[in-house]
């Protein structure tokens, strides 16, 4: 994604009242991160999550009135034996929570 993009992803997020996001938008336009989007009933590619030496942060969306849980990732499975390290958090997609 070009520094362009970034920028008006950035300020899309914050003008939809995203701005929990804005950290994780801010490192990946850094090139500190990369970073996977996922929602509820969706596949994660491998070639999405192998970022040339960088961490991923994939985020999980499923912090609505209509939670899935688990059930709802059918990719779960596959991720936690890819992962070299997970940290799970669920607070509802909150600013201090990030």
């Amino acid at each position: 994604m070009t520094p362009a993009a970034f920028a008006d992803l950035i300020a899309r997020a914050e003008q939809l009242g995203g701005a929990h996001l804005l950290p994780v938008l801010r490192a990946a336009a850094a090139g500190s991160i990369g970073a996977v989007f996922a929602f509820r009933d969706s596949h994660v590619s491998m070639r999405e999550l192998k970022t040339a030496g960088r961490p991923v942060l994939l985020v999980l969306g499923d912090d609505d009135h209509h939670a899935t849980g688990p059930a709802g990732w059918p990719d779960a499975i596959k991720l936690v034996r890819w992962a070299r390290c997970i940290i799970l958090h669920g607070a509802g997609g909150t600013p201090e929570h990030l």
